[in-house]
């Protein structure tokens, strides 16, 4: 799936996903699920943590900030 595929799917999967992990609890493992579910649909060879979490951002940067959630203080 490419991610403009991915976009026009956006207001259905959010639900989707919103019904399938609202029992996580805390919104960081709800968004860390939503995001890996994300990763695994997007085209792309390797489906690990680190080139899935390349995918989801448009800044390098942020890549690190996607595979560990910061936890509110």
């Amino acid at each position: 799936m490419t991610p403009r595929q991915l976009k026009r799917l956006e207001g259905e999967l959010e639900s989707f996903l919103e019904s399938m992990f609202s029992g996580l609890g805390r919104v960081e493992r709800r968004r860390a699920m939503d995001w890996y579910v994300k990763g695994l649909l997007l085209e792309g060879e390797r489906k690990s943590i680190d080139p899935m979490a390349g995918r989801l951002v448009e800044d390098a940067g942020e890549q690190e900030a996607m595979r560990q959630p910061s936890l509110p203080t």
